[in-house]
């Protein structure tokens, strides 16, 4: 359930892996594994920015939708 207390974690990253945090909502990844997110992420991080490689996930999130739904799309909007 939904509660006001925040449940908080603190973690030390390895910047030398480069890593990443991204957040979308649900018209994402209503056929898009996040498998498949991650890969395409850790595949274009080093080469693109990342405005780029959100565009290529969104496009990709959007042709899903068609695929499946037609005209009607979820809201798709990410951060990285």
């Amino acid at each position: 359930g939904v509660t006001c207390v925040p449940e908080v974690n603190h973690i030390t990253l390895d910047l030398a892996k480069k890593p990443f945090l991204f957040a979308a909502s649900d018209g994402v990844w209503e056929f898009i594994p996040s498998e498949w997110v991650i890969k395409t992420i850790v595949k274009k991080l080093g080469e693109d920015p990342p405005q780029k490689i959100m565009q290529k996930i969104c496009k990709e999130s959007r042709r899903k939708w068609r695929q499946e739904e037609g005209d009607y799309c979820d809201d798709i909007t990410g951060v990285m």
